[in-house]
């Protein structure tokens, strides 16, 4: 588990790593709470130096996750 800002976390063991893909749930939010927030999908997205495959995440929200992902 990692604590800090997700998207700077991600990119930073994107960069520690040997990776060829990354793949990550998006909960597409728009309007105020995207402006606000910002969105970390986004910023993964422009700083990434391999492929990232988005896909939409299937609860609502980032609580109603069933598992915490984990990275192996």
């Amino acid at each position: 588990m990692r604590y800090g800002f997700p998207a700077e976390e991600i990119l930073g063991h994107l960069t520690r790593g040997d990776f060829d893909l990354l793949a990550m749930a998006t909960y597409g939010r728009t309007g105020p709470a995207r402006l606000m927030m910002g969105s970390v999908a986004e910023k993964v997205l422009r700083g990434a130096g391999v492929p990232v495959l988005l896909f939409r995440a299937a609860g609502k929200r980032a609580g109603e996750m069933k598992q915490p992902a984990s990275a192996a």
